[in-house]
Parts: C-alpha cells; sequence; structure tokens
C-alpha cells in the first residue's frame, strides 16, 4: 500500500521534472532487461497506407447525410490533413532507426501516485512494449505538458538521469506526431471499416493531441 494521489498540476515544476526522472530512470532499468520476451512492436510501420485510406474515402461518400453523425463529419472535415501528416512522416520513418527497449507504454496521470509534488509509485504495466524508447518520452510530454517551456524542462530533467541520443533528439517531435497519426488512424478504420465505435469519442481528444504536439515540440 503506498498513500498519495494521481493528482498532477502542470503548472509545477517540481512535480514535472520527478514525473521526467521516474520515467528516465525507468528506461535505464528497462534497458537492462532486453526484450524479456516481448515481440517487437516498432511504430514505424503502424499508420494507414495509400489503399486504405482510399477505401475510407469510398466508405465516406456513401453515407447519406442523415446518417452522418458528428464523428463522420469531423473524419470527412480531417482525412485530407490526416492522410498529408501521414505522407510526410512515413518520408522521415523510411529513414530512421530509433532504439528500442521495453517501455511502460501507458505512462499517464491515473498511472502515477503522487505526493505532494514527488513520484511514489508506478502503476499498471499490463501495455508493456519492446519498442522506440523516445516514443514514449514524445507520448509522456504530451500528456503531462501544455507549452514548450514545460517540454523543456521535462527533457531537461529525463536527460540528466539518461540521455536521449542525437537521432532520438531530432526525430522526437516526428514520432510523437506519429504516435497521435497511429491512434487517429485506429479509430477512423475502426469505425468506418468495421462499424466498431469502441474508441470514436476519443477522436476530439487525438486531434487535439496532434495539434498540441505540432505547438509545444
Amino acid at each position: 500500500y503506498i498513500q498519495g494521489t494521481h493528482n498532477f498540476n502542470k503548472e509545477d515544476h517540481k512535480a514535472l521534472k520527478s514525473v521526467a526522472s521516474s520515467l528516465s530512470n525507468l528506461h535505464k532499468a528497462a534497458k537492462e532487461i532486453g526484450n524479456y520476451g516481448y515481440e517487437t512492436q516498432d511504430i514505424s510501420s503502424e499508420l494507414l497506407d495509400e489503399e486504405t485510406f482510399e477505401k475510407i474515402k469510398q466508405k465516406l461518400t456513401q453515407y447519406q447525410e442523415h446518417e452522418q453523425n458528428a464523428f463522420l463529419k469531423l473524419v470527412k472535415e480531417k482525412i485530407a490533413y490526416i492522410k498529408q501528416l501521414t505522407k510526410e512522416n512515413n518520408q522521415i520513418f523510411d529513414q530512421t532507426n530509433l532504439p528500442l527497449q521495453l517501455i511502460h507504454a501507458d505512462f499517464h496521470p491515473q498511472n502515477i501516485i503522487f505526493e505532494q509534488d514527488q513520484v511514489k509509485a508506478i502503476l499498471d504495466f499490463d501495455a508493456i512494449k519492446y519498442s522506440q524508447r523516445v516514443r514514449e518520452v514524445g507520448f509522456v510530454i504530451q500528456r503531462f505538458c501544455d507549452t514548450k517551456e514545460q517540454a523543456q524542462i521535462f527533457l531537461e530533467s529525463y536527460n540528466s538521469q539518461n540521455q536521449l541520443n542525437q537521432e532520438e533528439t531530432i526525430h522526437l517531435k516526428d514520432i510523437t506526431i506519429r504516435e497521435s497519426l497511429r491512434r487517429i488512424s485506429k479509430i477512423i478504420s475502426l469505425y468506418v471499416l468495421e462499424d466498431n465505435d469502441i474508441f470514436v469519442s476519443d477522436l476530439p481528444k487525438q486531434l487535439a493531441n496532434l495539434e498540441k504536439t505540432i505547438q509545444i515540440f
């Protein structure tokens, strides 16, 4: 039993530094374990391809006006933008080889216990993946930071414990955008192509996260 709360104030720089240091030390320890039997989940190959975008576009034209709910209207508004960002991101990631290791893969405020401004425990390791380390660094910045200043404070604290290499630093923004695109692509394809609405309510949040990422890095 560990006493604490999930409350996190993004304006509290001590708390932000504690999150960054905790993630950094977690990564440092996890790197020593190797893949521990986990298959590689390489984000470099997880976005929608040209053929799938075309299928989505065709399916969207089949909906009658009275069938177009708020989700479908948002998809129709954003799909060309998502396709263009995906194309640009694919061109970058065809040329990258970012280091892999075990990552938590679900590192957000509800999985952290704080006591005042210090991290006391990290919870819920069910989503562990063997993937790009910088993928998780970007995701955590996206969840814990709202400004460039906060992102910089986080990175300085992370790097003081476990330095990102040059290629990771260069591609931090790109891979964080890619993670958002991956989540958005999954939500859209599940609903439009498979009639699965399980993540429909998450689309506005993921689109907002994508825009925030573009702004804070």
